[in-house]
Order: structure tokens, then sequence, then C-alpha cells
């Protein structure tokens, strides 16, 4: 067993070596480095964490008196949760109190299990990406679920909560995990920019994306402006995530089979790149690496649409004040060639670890009240996440800013699917984000576009391959 993860985690830093050696013009380029042991400051660590775990101490009231929490979730969102734990310490008497450590990011949180797994330093309980979960389901590191009916305990979030996300943490007929926050992938598009170029609803095919993207690009092109010309239409994908969404466009997408190998080298795949290449060289999809982010592009009516993920909301909201733009703006699903939305989501969510069933109770209770509409709103309103409920919809402040995007979401829930739910995926992200990247190469044409897919799924399997054998 010991084994096997250590090959992941050699094989997952290797990825990320892998998708970091591109030109310093790509959009995406983030520095990255590998993990050993990092400095509680490194982790994104609270203060007050920081101090409980350098001072140690047996009394009842300190939190580690109770059990202890990691996250994947940094800056604000670590923050609320910090709040959320300090206001939930304050309201125990004689309960098991909690202690929230944040772990940067993904990564670096995968990162950091792996390395704590049978050394002793594991935490009780964790906020982790859903696929992850299901892979530590399958090696026995977490513990089944048991949502018993406790006194104090009214845990009937089979009942209230949404299909699509309670049923995604299930393995072999076993729950594994209890939905915490769920980011969806959409695209921003300028409905009062479309509707002045003559459109009067948001696209729902292939064609009407086209159409309208590169009619946006025309009239930028054509104005008496030259600063904008060669803009315009849609900001080419920025993640794996953006690409995946366009693959399942076309009927194509991420298959895996009973193996875990990855299908890549389908005709729909090879026609969504296909697609996205022509886009770029029509100039429809346009690239620069003058902006990171294309927030500001979108306030400028320098792109009509551009892939993004609901925690952006609030960011691309404070581009349009700071700008003062009045145009007004939405989420919609990506268009397909049958008309149906697709929008996948990430989904995190609370999980027991191994050995920890002394302490289950405690900690049901616990995820019961950051659960309750009260407190999970309040990580809402800072990204933009998917409401788990009905009654979260009813509950949310009408008063809100972001309100009317995040409101004009919700429709899509039924149509919500998750990203790939396979433990190679930490990975598998990183092929697909060199592969977008790959095809707007200089000189790429239509017919190479199969022969990247084809290396693609070819390194992807001979990862998961070496992985399985160790």
């Amino acid at each position: 067993m010991q084994f096997k993860l250590c090959f992941r985690l050699l094989l997952f830093f290797g990825l990320i070596l892998f998708a970091g050696c591109q030109p310093t013009n790509s959009t995406e380029i983030t520095p990255t480095r590998p993990i050993v042991n990092p400095p509680l400051e490194e982790t994104g660590i609270s203060s007050t964490a920081i101090a409980a775990i350098e001072n140690p101490t047996e009394d009842a009231e300190s939190p580690l008196a109770g059990f202890v929490m990691w996250h994947p979730f940094s800056g604000l969102e670590a923050e609320v949760i910090d709040d959320l734990v300090a206001q939930y310490n304050t309201s125990l008497t004689d309960e098991m109190k909690v202690i929230a450590v944040s772990h940067a990011d993904d990564e670096v949180f995968i990162a950091d299990m792996l390395q704590s797994i049978g050394s002793g330093e594991e935490p009780d309980l964790i906020i982790a990406p859903s696929y992850f979960l299901k892979s530590m389901a399958s090696d026995a590191l977490i513990e089944p679920i048991r949502l018993n009916r406790k006194e104090n305990i009214n845990n009937d979030f089979d009942v209230t909560f949404f299909p699509v996300f309670w049923n995604l943490d299930v393995v072999r007929g076993e729950r594994y995990g209890i939905p915490y926050m769920q980011k969806g992938h959409f695209l921003f598009y300028n409905s009062t920019w479309s509707q002045a170029l003559g459109f009067l609803s948001t696209p729902a095919t292939i064609a009407d994306f086209s159409t309208q993207t590169c009619a946006a690009y025309n009239q930028n092109r054509f104005d008496d402006s030259f600063d904008n010309d060669g803009t315009g239409g849609y900001f080419y994908p920025g993640d794996a995530i953006a690409l995946m969404a366009w693959l399942r466009a076309f009927g194509g997408g991420i298959e895996v089979n009973d193996r875990e190998e990855a299908i890549l080298t389908t005709d729909e795949n090879e026609e969504a790149l296909s697609y996205l290449l022509k886009m770029y060289i029509d100039d429809c999809a346009w690239w620069s690496n003058k902006e990171r982010r294309p927030y500001l592009y979108f306030s400028n009516r320098n792109t009509l649409a551009f892939s993004g993920r609901s925690d952006e909301i609030q960011r691309q909201q404070d581009s349009m004040s700071e700008t003062e733009t009045l145009d007004s703006w939405e989420l919609i699903a990506y268009p397909s060639v049958e008309g149906k939305p697709t929008i996948f989501f990430e989904s995190y969510s609370f999980g027991i670890m191994r050995g920890k069933d002394e302490k289950s109770e405690s900690m049901l209770a616990f995820i019961e009240w950051m659960l309750d509409p009260e407190q999970h709103l309040e990580m809402i309103y800072l990204n933009g996440a998917f409401p788990l409920t009905t009654e979260e919809i009813q509950d949310a402040d009408r008063s809100w800013e972001l309100f009317p995007v995040w409101q004009g979401a919700l429709p899509y829930i039924p149509f919500l699917e998750p990203i790939p739910q396979t433990e190679n995926w930490y990975y598998l992200a990183k092929v697909l984000d060199d592969l977008r990247w790959q095809i707007i190469q200089f000189g790429v044409n239509q017919a190479d576009i199969a022969v990247y897919l084809a290396e693609a799924e070819a390194l992807v399997n001979t990862l998961s391959l070496e992985s399985v054998r160790e």
C-alpha cells in the first residue's frame, strides 16, 4: 500500500513539472514546487491553528482536545472556515472542539495527505475533492459514514440534498463522503453586447456560439479603434476542465474503462479540438499573455465569452465595477452539437479518516452544523458555489450583489456532470492542460490533432499502468 501511495505522489509531481515545461507566454503558467513536509506558514494554516499546534496543551478547552480537520482551501475561503469553526467551538460545552488546518490548494492537500498516511499524523476529518475521496475509499483509508439518527443529530441529508451532489460520494454501495462545496464551470457571457450585435438569445448550439463570437470579433475589427483589433470573440479556454467541457459538447469527453485507462482517441474529441483550432485560426477565439485572467478583457468588450468557475463571479463583478461597465452578464452552459447544456462541477466533501470511529458522532454533529444554511451560505456568498438544497435557495439573501448572476445558474443543476471520478484525475488534468496549450502553437494544423490525442492518451495510461504495478 505505501509503495503504491509513494509512487502516485512521485507521478503527481512529475506531471506538474511536465505541464510546467511550456514557454513563458502561456496564459496558465504558475510556479510549482515539490512539497516535502512544508512549513506551517506555507500550507496556509491560520495563525491561531499554528499557535495551538506549536503550544499543545491537555486543557479540555483546547481545540486539540477534540479533532483535527484538514482542507484544501486558502485565502478568504480558509478565513470563512476558520470563522465558522470558531463560532462552533464557542457554542460547545463538553463536546469535542475542532481545529481546522488549511493546506493551500488541491495539489498541496493531496501531497500532504499522502505523506501523512501511515505516519500517525493523519487528521481526523477532511474536506477533500470527491475523486480523491473515492481513491482513498478504494484503498480503505477512510471510514464508511453511517448516518445513524442520533437524538442530537438530524442528519437527513439524503432527503434534502440535490441528488446530483448526494449520489456522488458512494463506493461499492457505501457512503464515504458528505458533500460540502460544488463549484460550477460555466461560460461567462456578455448578454448586453450580444443583444447589441443582434442576437436575441444565448447560444445553445455550436453553430450559434461560432456565429456570435465571430460577430463580436468582426465588430472590434471594423470599428473606429485599432486598439481592439484581433479581440472580441471567445477567450481561449484556460484550464483542463474547460477543455473537457468542449469535448463533451461534441459528444466526446474522457471515458475510463474498467482498468482505469483513459480513452481520449475518439472522433468526437478530434472534432472538438479541430473546432477550437479553427476558431483560433479564424480569430473568433483568441489568446493573449498581457492579462493572465480575462476579467478586464470581458469588462472592456474585448471578449464576448470566456470559460470560468463559480468562484470567479466576484472577481468579474469587481472588474465591471472598477471599469464602470454597465453591461449585463450571466453564466451560461457550454453549447453542444445537440443543444443540450454542458456544465461540469468540482465537488468537495467531508470524509472521516480510518480508525476515527470513536469521534464519528462528534464529527457528524459538526458536519451537520456546517451544512446548515445559516453557516453554509456564508461560503456560497463568498465563492458562488451551488446550493445543496432548495432550502438554501429560499434562504439566500436577495440583497446579495451577485444574487441575480448566481440565481441564473441554478436552472442548470439538473444538467450538471461531475469531473471524472477517477483516482488518476490529478495527473490526467495536467495532460489535458498541456493538450489544450499544444493545439494553438504555431504551425499546428488539423491533421496534428489525432496525433496529439493519441500521445496524450498513451501518456496518461502509461502513468496509470505504472501506478497499478507499484
